[in-house]
């Protein structure tokens, strides 16, 4: 009954908090009144797993997504899938990626508050990166937190040509 309990918790969280399914697909930025703007963006929402001084291999909800400009990376924790990471004490995130079996490789995120942003030209090799993998892992460490992400790439490059797509008929 726990298990069923949590699954159902996690669906609604996931649900309410953007209101799409787990993996790849497009999300809609909102104004303070909820009302839609117009811009579109590309996310992948997944559960990861997080370490610190207080757990061990506990579950971090996350989104990564990508910009309608196309210019800039975002990722979003929520620690045991509901609670936001506040990066509140650097003005940076240090961040290892690895695509595929390849090396991984070193990145920096600019903290925004609860998000963190990489931007161009970092963002333009993520991005590439992402269109030919199959599949991602993202390492962020923040203070004392270990933050492992991992997801399906295969549906990435289909999902961006759509949004480019529709962002140059809007244009």
């Amino acid at each position: 009954m726990k298990k069923i309990l949590l699954v159902v918790t996690i669906v609604l969280l996931t649900s309410a908090m953007f209101s799409v399914e787990m993996g790849w697909g497009y999300g809609r930025v909102v104004d303070d009144f909820g009302d839609d703007t117009g811009v579109r963006f590309l996310r992948n929402v997944g559960v990861g797993k997080f370490s610190n001084r207080v757990t061990a291999n506990s579950k971090v909800l996350f989104r990564v997504g990508i910009d309608s400009d196309f210019d800039a990376v975002t990722i979003i924790l929520f620690e045991y899938i509901r609670y936001p990471v506040f990066f509140s004490n650097s003005m940076y995130v240090n961040i290892k990626v690895k695509i595929d079996n390849e090396e991984p490789y070193n990145l920096k995120a600019f903290v925004f508050n609860k998000y963190l942003s990489i931007s161009s030209p970092q963002s333009d090799l993520l991005i590439k990166d992402f269109k030919r993998a199959s599949y991602a892992k993202i390492l962020i460490t923040y203070e004392d937190s270990r933050y492992s992400l991992s997801f399906d790439c295969n549906e990435f490059t289909s999902k961006y040509n759509k949004l480019y797509k529709q962002n140059k008929k809007g244009e």
